[in-house]
This record gives C-alpha cells, structure tokens and sequence, in this order.
C-alpha cells in the first residue's frame, strides 16, 4: 500500500520525538550516575586522591598525655656548671652604666640598702637580655659581653609626686615574640605597654576587676603575657565574714572565719585569699585557677605549667604534672601533659621553655631540671640537671638556645653567668 505524502511526514515526526526522548532518557542516566558519590564508583582498594586545598588551615589541637617516670641520680645526665666563672660582670651605681642606686648590702636586715635587686631579666634570641632595674625605674639591655646597649625608661611606674625625679620601684616585665613590652606595676595595681622603641602605648588598672578595688590587697610581681594578649595574674584579696559579696561570680571566694592572722615578727595582717586569674586587654576575666596549685610561664609560643596532681595520681606515686600548649598565632594547636615520677623533687617552681620546647624547672636550689618538649616524650623519660653553683642566684631566666642565665648579686658587682644545656 502506499503511503500519502501527509502520512509519511507524521510517521517521520514520531520516529524523531521517539529518537529525542530516548537521547534525554539517556542523557539523565548518565548525569545522575556521573553525580554519585566518588565513594560509590571506587573500590575499597583503590586509592582516594585527597582535593587539593587552596588555602592552608590550622591542624586541630592534638592531645597527648602520659606518665613519666625520672631515673634513679646516677642514671641522669649531668652538665656540673657549679664552678663556672661569671661571662661578665656589671655595676652597681646610678650612672647610666650602673644597675640599682647604690648597691647592695648582704648584711643589712631586708637585704637592701640603698640598692634596688634586678627583680626580673629575660634572654632574647639574639643573646642580648633585658634586666628590670628599679632604679629609675627602667629596663637595661645588656649585650652579650656586657655592654649596655639600650634602656626603656619607665617613668609611668613612679607616683604622682615623685614623676619628675628617679626613684626606687618595684616591677616586673615580659617582653612578646610581637616586640611589645609589658610591665607589671604592684604597686599601683595595673599593666602598662611599650613599644621597644620605648614609647609608652597604654595601660589598664587591674583593680577595675573589682566591684569593690579596696579588696584589692596586692598583686603578685610575676605574670605572664599569653597571645592576645591575655595575661595570667596573681592576686591577694580581702575577705571576711562581713564583706560585701562581689557581682562577679567567677571568683572562688569561700568565706573564712574572721580571726586574727599574724604574719612576720607577729604583727596582725588582714584576712585574705590568693587566687589566680586570666584576663584580656580590657580586665575582662576569662577564667581563674588556684595558684597554690598550678605555675605557669609562656615563652616562644609555648605555654608551660606545672600543677599538682590530683589524689588520683598522689596515690599513684606522681610528684607533680608538667603541660604544654603550643601557639599558632592565638591558637592552642597541640596539648601534652606528663604525670612526673621526680624522687629527687624538693618543691621548686617553673622556669619555662626554650625555642626546642625543653621545659625547664627547679630541682632543689642548686638543680635544674630539663626535659625534652613533652611532645616529643618516649616512655623513658629524658631528662638532665643542670648543676649550679649554691648560694643566691636571682634572678633566672631561661635562654632560647638552651640552658639557663642568672644573676649573682655581691656587694659592688652583679655577675651575670649562663650555663648552657647539652643539645
């Protein structure tokens, strides 16, 4: 039979509408399974190609924690630096080239006389250290052979009517990875800033924290500047059963009975509590801690604390728990706590770490401790001590290199010795 012209073009149009959506159907089945997860169109032994990342991201904090035991003395290594003569020596005067007004008298009663004792110094990558003189008050850097080679006048930190004239006071300092430097003043309750040129940027009074600033008793001298800055401080407040109960609830103020408490040579001291606080920029508290139970110091972007453990770990055997934090910019990126065995432990404090992350500490008065960074920790514990000369040495701080640098302080002359760590 033949087809009409008309037939045959109807014919033609549904052959090519069948041809197209049998293309669409097509064409929907291979986009839907080219969609499917990698996951699905992979075997299990294949391997995966990681996407490349297009900007770097900071690694989630890790966290690590162990036990440690110290060994017996004779399995220690030992670095004897307790007949080290002093590197150089520096004056006592009120010249420029002079540390503390007139010197210092061992035999008098308070240990001063006439004199203002370094309270505080800290060693810089470059070898150079910065001494906190009271005299003046200032900031002294020191070369590595001796020479002073610049100061930081602080005279912000006198009193009102004595600004315009040297005088003694009281401080302590840390100097930031960031070349900004920031001075406790005890005295007058409150943080001030420079810069290491010398120019003073600011302050704020840490007696603000307070609802009441006249429970302020005092604010202990050493503090530590964490990114942010935060800073890590000490406190005595006053307490009794009358007082007026703060609008901050932070505080862990318990009430104590309201008796007579007597201090040195029996004279009567006010009731008080010490705490420890951290707080930001603006005296905002961030968190507190009991400082009867924890030390702490921050230095080339590791924080280092050592605490008491808990009954827990006492009956265990653990002498105390060392941390270390470690900073990226302002954020904690890795976590590492040891449980310490230390038999030969007399009670001593933290020194801090240097650039490697060996975490310095005292043993007993003429011993110091160094362990490897924690996180770098084996099950035997690496550990050395650092053997120093007995008697007065203060203050000491801790160098970037490695090894410790401290003060001897005789009647007309500071001798400034380092003792270096074996690498």
């Amino acid at each position: 039979m033949c087809l009409s012209p008309k037939a045959t073009v109807d014919t033609s149009k549904k052959s090519y509408i069948k041809e197209c959506l049998l293309i669409f159907f097509l064409g929907c089945v291979f986009f839907a399974y080219s969609s499917m997860s990698p996951f699905s169109q992979v075997s299990h032994t294949s391997p995966l190609k990681k996407p490349e990342t297009t900007s770097q991201q900071l690694p989630k904090p890790s966290f690590v924690e162990m036990i440690g035991a110290v060994p017996s003395r004779d399995r220690i290594t030992k670095i004897d630096c307790s007949q080290q003569d002093p590197n150089f020596t520096l004056l006592w005067g009120i010249e420029k080239n002079g540390i503390g007004l007139k010197g210092y008298d061992p035999s008098a009663c308070n240990g001063i006389s006439s004199g203002a004792l370094p309270t505080q110094i800290q060693a810089m990558k470059d070898d150079t250290i910065w001494i906190a003189d009271g005299y003046g008050p200032r900031l002294v850097q020191v070369s590595s052979t001796g020479v002073i080679i610049g100061e930081i006048l602080l005279p912000e930190l006198r009193r009102p009517e004595i600004s315009q004239i040297p005088a003694l006071v009281g401080f302590t300092f840390q100097i930031t990875e960031e070349g900004m430097v920031y001075v406790m003043d005890t005295a007058q309750k409150r943080i001030l800033y420079y810069s290491m040129e010398g120019d003073f940027r600011g302050s704020f009074d840490v007696a603000y924290i307070f609802y009441n600033p006249d429970r302020l008793l005092q604010v202990d001298p050493f503090f530590s500047v964490l990114p942010g800055p935060v800073f890590r401080l000490q406190m005595h407040i006053k307490t009794d059963q009358n007082r007026q109960l703060s609008e901050i609830e932070e505080f862990p103020i318990e009430d104590i009975p309201d008796t007579l408490i007597k201090g040195f040579h029996d004279i009567p001291i006010q009731p008080s509590i010490h705490i420890g606080m951290y707080v930001n920029k603006v005296a905002r508290i961030l968190s507190i801690f009991d400082p009867s139970q924890e030390e702490a110091t921050f230095s080339h972007g590791i924080e280092a604390k050592l605490m008491v453990p808990s009954k827990k770990f006492l009956s265990e055997g653990v002498t105390f728990q060392l941390q270390q934090i470690r900073y990226k910019s302002t954020e904690p990126y890795s976590f590492a706590t040891m449980s310490l065995i230390e038999p030969h432990w007399e009670g001593g404090g933290i020194l801090g770490c240097d650039t490697k992350g060996a975490l310095y500490y005292w043993v007993d008065s003429h011993t110091i401790g160094i362990i490897e960074s924690l996180h770098q920790q084996s099950p035997d514990t690496k550990v050395q001590y650092l053997l120093i000369p007995e008697g007065f040495l203060h203050p000491v701080a801790v160098i970037p290199s490695g090894g410790v640098v401290g003060i001897r302080t005789k009647k007309e002359i500071l001798e400034v010795v380092r003792f270096i760590a074996e690498s």
